[in-house]
C-alpha cells in the first residue's frame, strides 16, 4: 500500500466485507477497522511489536476488534454515536471536533455513512478513513480535508475511484 500501512485481508462478514489496515508506528501500532480474527495475523500482528491502538471508523467495521484488543491489551478508540458496536471500547470520542488521539494521530468526525464516521488522519500524507482513503499528498494538511479525492480500495488493494459523498 505505502510504507508502514498494510492491508489485513481475511474480511469479515460482521463487517460487511469492510476492509481493515495495519499501520506500523514507533510509538505503538494501529489497526484502522477489524479483520476476522484469525491465528495467521495474530502471529503477524505480534512478529511486527504487537497493536498499541483500534481505531474503529464506524458501527459496520468492527468486526473482532474485542478480540484482537484483548488480544494484544489495545485501545479501541471509537466515536460516540457509534458506541453500540463496541460498547466497551477503551476510548470514546466525543463530538464533531478533531481531536489528537496520540502525537501524529489526528481523528475527524465524517458523518455521512453513518453518524459517529470517523477517518483517521496520520501525520504522513495519507490519511485513512472506513473504506476510503484520502489522496492529496502535495497539500498542506488543513487542505487534504477540504480538497481530498476519494477512492474506494478494492479487496484486493487496487484503486478504484468512487464518489462517497464527494
Amino acid at each position: 500500500m505505502a510504507p508502514g500501512i498494510w492491508y489485513n485481508g481475511f474480511v469479515s462478514r460482521k463487517s460487511f466485507g469492510g476492509s481493515s489496515y495495519f499501520v506500523e508506528h514507533r510509538d505503538g501500532n494501529w489497526m484502522i477497522d477489524s479483520p476476522r480474527y484469525v491465528e495467521h495475523l495474530v502471529k503477524r500482528f505480534a512478529e511486527m511489536g504487537g497493536v498499541r491502538y483500534i481505531f474503529l471508523t464506524h458501527r459496520d467495521d468492527v468486526a473482532d476488534a474485542d478480540r484482537y484488543a484483548a488480544r494484544f491489551g489495545a485501545t479501541r478508540i471509537i466515536h460516540r454515536l457509534e458506541l453500540g458496536a463496541q460498547p466497551d471500547a477503551e476510548r470514546v470520542i466525543d463530538g464533531s471536533e478533531a481531536l489528537e488521539l496520540a502525537p501524529g494521530f489526528l481523528a475527524i468526525p465524517t458523518p455521512g455513512h453513518t453518524a459517529g464516521h470517523c477517518a483517521l488522519l496520520p501525520r504522513w500524507p495519507l490519511p485513512v478513513r472506513g473504506r476510503s482513503f484520502v489522496v492529496e499528498p502535495r497539500a498542506r494538511p488543513a487542505e487534504r480535508v477540504a480538497r481530498c479525492v476519494l477512492v474506494q480500495l478494492a479487496p484486493a488493494g487496487g484503486v478504484n475511484p468512487a464518489a462517497d459523498g464527494v
